[in-house]
Formats: structure tokens, C-alpha cells, sequence
């Protein structure tokens, strides 16, 4: 299993744009099989703050998908209308979903 995760900081008054944006490349990825979950959290004191995490069924598919156009449309977002983001890689183990490494 593989996860991605990434923490975001969104430009002032960007807000809405980056929700909209995600909200539209999100519903992209729900003809993906391998995406177990994709879920965006919202930082309770600071609403520019949020936190992305996409579970894929296997390593293979999220490296897959690391490599696709539909990430590097995310990235390309990101950098237009976050001030920080932070992504990182989740490589789980198929036995009680252990995280085995972080990249």
C-alpha cells in the first residue's frame, strides 16, 4: 500500500480557487480503482491551512500516479496558489497497514 500526503498552505486570498481546483482534480481520480481514499482536512485554527491524503491499494499504482499528468497538474497548482507545501511518501506494509518507510 502507498500513501500520499501533503500538507498545504494556501496564498491569502486563494482559498477558494485552490478548493475549486482540487475539488476538480479530485473528481478526476475517482475512476481510479487503486484509490483506496482521498480525503482533505481543513486546519481548525488556521483555515488557509489544510492536509491532503490519498491511500492507493499498492505501492506500484501510487508510484504510478506520482509519475501521471494528473499530479504534476496538482504540483502545478500547488505552486500557483499555495505559499508552502510539503508532500510526502507513504510506503505501507500489507500486514496492519505498518508504515515500512517515508520518503
Amino acid at each position: 500500500m502507498g500513501a500520499v500526503n501533503v500538507l498545504l498552505r494556501v496564498r491569502p486570498g486563494k482559498r477558494e480557487e485552490f478548493l475549486q481546483t482540487l475539488q476538480s482534480i479530485q473528481n478526476n481520480l475517482k475512476g481510479e480503482a487503486d484509490l483506496s481514499k482521498s480525503s482533505l482536512y481543513q486546519d481548525m485554527n488556521d483555515p488557509n491551512v489544510f492536509h491532503l491524503i490519498e491511500d492507493w491499494a499498492t505501492q506500484d499504482s501510487m508510484e504510478r500516479y506520482i509519475r501521471s499528468e494528473r499530479f504534476s497538474v496538482l504540483m502545478g497548482a500547488l505552486k500557483v496558489l499555495c505559499s508552502e507545501s510539503e508532500v510526502k511518501y507513504q510506503i505501507l506494509s500489507d500486514k496492519l497497514g505498518r508504515k515500512v518507510a517515508e520518503v
